[in-house]
């Protein structure tokens, strides 16, 4: 597994003080960018030759949110290449060694366990591109973390509350041109109550909002969820996201 350490900083946090969910999920985002990085197989080299890793799905588990301060250590490893998918898991643990560690004791370990699942891209035509070794070879599968692995598909309640929309502006881009995967997750945490903490985050990613676009949040609840989609003015959808 592949990790790096950190200290959860004041400017991660929310008002209980302790880490926000965006700032976890950026967390989880910078772990695979410096992993690929290190291999060579990061943002630069990708698109050289027209790629582009885009994330399909997150499925994230909480056991605990750490306290400003706290010292963790970071990981993520890939677990499944298959047609043009990849599958990752990631984790947040307290600082120290997990090297050595079976994959049951990591995630016993763990503040965090998480699983995603990523797309690879041809971005001069936008359509999946088939994995080839050239691809694959630079990572070592891993395997998977133990948690339960739910379908990706998120059932989105009938009806639902419509909110404020929320414009698309340059901060919200990320270095593919679209709306980074957290800002959906942040846009949509903005949606609950005040001091709000999900112990499962899913979230599926339909199609990309660009700079100008208009995120349109739909909210509703049953059995213990809330699901918010995020949807343009004339419903296409751009990411469901479900917080239990």
């Amino acid at each position: 597994m592949f990790t790096f350490d950190s200290v959860i900083r004041y400017s991660e946090t929310g008002s209980d003080g302790r880490l926000s969910v965006p700032a976890l999920v950026n967390y989880f985002q910078d772990c695979s960018t410096f992993q690929s990085e290190s291999l060579g197989a990061g943002i630069g080299a990708l698109k050289a030759r027209s790629r582009a890793w885009f994330l399909s799905y997150w499925q994230i588990e909480v056991k605990e949110y750490p306290k400003m301060l706290t010292p963790v250590t970071v990981g993520t490893a890939p677990w499944e290449f298959r047609g043009f998918f990849g599958n990752r898991n990631f984790a947040m643990f307290p600082q120290g060694g997990v090297d050595g560690l079976t994959a049951a004791e990591k995630a016993d370990l763990a503040f965090v366990n998480a699983t995603s699942l990523w797309t690879l891209v041809d971005i001069s035509s936008g359509r999946p591109a088939r994995l080839t070794p050239e691809d694959t070879a630079p990572f070592s599968l891993e395997e998977r973390l133990p948690m339960e692995y739910l379908d990706r598909k998120i059932h989105v309640p009938e009806g639902g509350e419509e909110r404020a929309p929320i414009p698309v502006t340059p901060d919200f881009i990320d270095t593919n041109g679209h709306v980074n995967n957290a800002r959906y997750i942040a846009a949509a945490m903005e949606q609950m109550p005040a001091g709000y903490r999900p112990c499962r985050i899913r979230v599926s990613y339909v199609s990309a909002a660009a700079l100008g676009d208009v995120l349109c949040p739909l909210v509703s609840a049953e059995d213990g969820r809330t699901v918010i989609s995020l949807r343009s003015p004339e419903g296409t959808v751009f990411a469901v996201v479900e917080f239990a």
